[in-house]
């Protein structure tokens, strides 16, 4: 939680870092790599199913770190 958290000073929102978003984003990729292969049961279907929605997630958590890093100039 505290990764996730943006600090505050001075009334100016401090970005919280590329390192601590990359970090959340893997955070990210494994829990639903976890809700994909045993909520889902993706585990026993084929494996192009399995491949298609890691590469949608994988795509999706690239694209938020791309936009913060070009958010603040990183």
């Amino acid at each position: 939680m505290l990764s996730g958290d943006v600090f505050e000073t001075d009334e100016i929102a401090a970005p919280i870092g590329l390192i601590s978003v990359v970090i959340l984003m893997l955070t990210t990729l494994f829990k639903c790599r976890l809700l994909l292969l045993d909520f889902l049961e993706l585990r026993h279907e084929a494996p192009q199913w399995r491949r298609g929605f890691f590469f949608a997630i994988f795509m999706i958590i690239t694209m938020v770190i791309a936009t913060y890093s070009l958010a603040f100039g990183i």
